[in-house]
């Protein structure tokens, strides 16, 4: 009886992995499942293993025992899908844009860099990316 209630203790902890906690003692306990998984996966492997189908209610502790586990390293398998799909993200996310224009082929840094010049006011000819009609304030004479 004591192995199915640390089982079924194991089983409503283990369920903090998967939904959102109700309170903040059980948010404290989800980021610590979370967090450490293969500590709590360790422990319901352990009570799986050396079970078996023994006992008054056996076939409900491996059951019970089972789940838990697989929800304890539920994390540790979504871990697994989003890095698969990382490099794929970070390359959509940061890749550079090249943009034909008249001059060529620019990138999309090089078009940020110009409208930066063109705002601090550094922009001297119209062959760099500023317009002809745009001049930068000069300075009065002298100086």
């Amino acid at each position: 009886m004591i192995r199915l209630i640390t089982i079924l203790c194991l089983l409503l902890i283990s369920l903090l992995a998967v939904f959102r906690a109700p309170a903040y003692p059980f948010w404290l306990l989800s980021v610590i499942v979370q967090e450490l998984p293969w500590v709590f996966a360790g422990i319901a492997l352990l009570l799986l293993l050396t079970g078996g189908y023994r006992g008054k209610y056996g076939l409900v502790n491996s059951m019970a025992s089972a789940l838990a586990l697989v929800l304890f390293l539920s994390p540790v398998i979504r871990a697994y899908s989003a890095a698969r799909r990382l490099g794929v993200n970070l390359e959509l996310a940061f890749r550079v844009i090249e943009l034909h224009g008249d001059s060529g082929t620019s990138t999309a840094s090089t078009l940020a860099r110009r409208r930066w010049r063109r705002r601090k006011g550094t922009c001297r000819s119209a062959g760099n990316g500023c317009s002809p009609a745009w001049e930068p304030p000069r300075s009065p004479a002298g100086r």
